[in-house]
């Protein structure tokens, strides 16, 4: 609420009925403080205990006091910068509801940074220790064990990876929750749900470390050749070998290949050309398997081929 309205008034007590219910609206900084008081109490609370999956633990408490003070030291929230950057804001009549009027500013930039050491030296990370160069296929399985939370069944994928998880909801299997399961490439019996943009696709450099480019004569012509590992635990692209599809197909396709370019299709000695889309984002298994939830990179078209 902070983040989307600014100040908001702090209750701390439960009303009846018949109470007034009207509160004078808190300052931006009141809130911040309210917000990383519960933080610290929180810590203090959860810490040294074993938390469920799924339940929040003390470095969820460290890691949103983190955040909150990040934000809070940003010059969205310094109203002397933030008024001198923006004419609504330097017109508002209640600036103390947006940010900071005064106070140091590199105190709350320090506090910003002690927290998020602080979040650093409890949490254990993964493979944060490593003193030599992995190898481009351990590279991969850890970029998407990390991508998985560790939860995956694919081969490859480490449960130690889980150890990057802060904080996280996860997947239920109920017969209600089925878009996750059905959030796969066309072909496979899915809904082909996500597709990334081009500039994110392009974005992914070579594997000697320089930039893709269309303007590359080589490059364009085999835009999906030596990329950098990560870009193949990422992205599926036209072609790209993924599941079995014979078991799928009924034996029809013993390609195991995604499909996201043009086919045609003939029927009744008519040829019609089926067009897909740009690459769509690996679902190892199904993202769901991971217990977690991954960024959705659509397909444009819901047709299935078999």
């Amino acid at each position: 609420m902070l983040r989307y309205y600014g100040a908001i008034p702090l209750i701390t007590k439960s009303y009846a009925l018949n109470d007034d219910y009207k509160v004078k609206r808190a300052t931006y900084e009141e809130c911040v403080n309210f917000i990383i008081k519960d933080c610290e109490e929180s810590f203090n609370l959860l810490k040294d205990k074993t938390m469920l999956k799924g339940q929040t633990n003390s470095l969820a408490a460290l890691a949103l006091k983190s955040r909150v003070l990040l934000y809070a030291a940003s010059d969205l929230h310094d109203v002397p910068t933030a008024k001198a950057k923006s004419i609504v804001i330097s017109g508002y009549a209640n600036p103390e509801f947006l940010g900071y009027l005064t106070g140091d500013r590199n105190a709350r930039w320090k506090a910003a940074q002690d927290a998020a050491k602080a979040v650093m030296d409890v949490g254990k990370g993964y493979k944060l220790n490593l003193s030599e160069k992995e190898s481009v296929d351990d590279g991969r399985n850890n970029y998407k064990s990390i991508a998985m939370g560790g939860g995956s069944k694919a081969p490859g994928i480490d449960i130690a990876a889980a150890s990057e998880l802060i904080f996280a909801r996860y997947f239920i299997d109920r017969s209600d929750l089925r878009y996750g399961r059905a959030n796969g490439p066309n072909g496979y019996h899915n809904w082909a749900g996500n597709t990334p943009i081009g500039l994110l696709v392009d974005d992914y450099e070579m594997i000697d470390g320089t930039k893709f480019s269309w303007t590359n004569t080589a490059q364009k012509s085999a835009p999906y050749e030596n990329r950098d590992p990560r870009f193949y635990a990422t992205v599926l692209y036209d072609g790209a070998g993924w599941k079995p599809r014979d078991k799928v197909s009924g034996g029809i396709d013993s390609a195991n290949q995604v499909q996201t370019g043009e086919y045609d299709l003939i029927e009744d000695g008519k040829k019609s050309v089926l067009k897909g889309s740009i690459p769509e984002v690996v679902l190892l298994k199904t993202g769901t398997e991971a217990g977690l939830a991954i960024i959705p990179i659509n397909l444009s078209i819901r047709i299935r081929i078999l």
